[in-house]
């Protein structure tokens, strides 16, 4: 999905997260975290989040382990 513009996507505590895992949103940060992950392998340029470090981590964990 490309215009010639950056790409940024918010999934934080979205409401479409709460419909896979039947969760609140206070309680929605591993599915947001799993979305993170996923936009980041797939060239997505910015991520808006609420937890901004929890989804670095995971990120960046996620990298490491791949070898990246």
């Amino acid at each position: 999905f490309y215009l010639g513009f950056p790409l940024l996507v918010g999934t934080s505590r979205k409401t479409f997260i709460g419909h896979i895992t039947g969760k609140n949103p206070e309680n929605r940060l591993p599915g947001t975290i799993a979305t993170s992950i996923y936009l980041a392998q797939n060239k997505t340029d910015i991520i808006r989040v609420h937890d901004v470090s929890d989804n670095r981590d995971a990120i960046m964990t996620y990298n490491v382990l791949i070898g990246k």
